[in-house]
């Protein structure tokens, strides 16, 4: 199977699962918000997956560490749990177990990690270094 079209399924089941932890939203009412800290999760754990991406294109060390510092930068909405949202912006039925009120703690996680493969099984290098042949 060529590697575009591998990748091409990867990004494939990454976005159904994405839309299928977002679609949890609807029972619990709270669309607009799981929209907002889901996109933006989602779109946060890409930008890991092209930060470490280019680390594997690259050969220069300080490249290197420039981009392993952009990757360091992605964890920090996850940190502080940013864009807000919380247990008070979940709005369960009345026999909904109590954990559904981590709902958008869960889906923020869960979405960083589903963007994450896409980008870098695109954009990575996947092959051993080339061999020295002027030894």
């Amino acid at each position: 199977m060529p590697p575009d079209r591998s990748a091409r399924r990867l990004g494939i089941v990454c976005l159904s699962l994405a839309l299928l932890l977002w679609a949890l939203s609807f029972p619990l009412h709270c669309v607009g918000r799981a929209a907002l800290v889901g996109g933006f999760s989602l779109l946060d754990g890409a930008a890991l997956g092209a930060a470490l991406a280019m680390v594997t294109r690259t050969r220069r060390p300080l490249a290197i560490y420039g981009w392993l510092a952009v990757a360091a930068l992605t964890l920090w909405p996850l940190l502080v749990a940013w864009p807000p949202g919380g247990a008070s912006d979940v709005h369960p039925g009345p026999n909904a177990p109590a954990l559904a009120s981590n709902y958008l703690d869960a889906l923020r996680l869960g979405l960083f990690f589903l963007g994450i493969p896409y980008p870098f099984a695109r954009c990575g290098l996947h092959a051993p270094d080339p061999q020295n042949s002027a030894k």
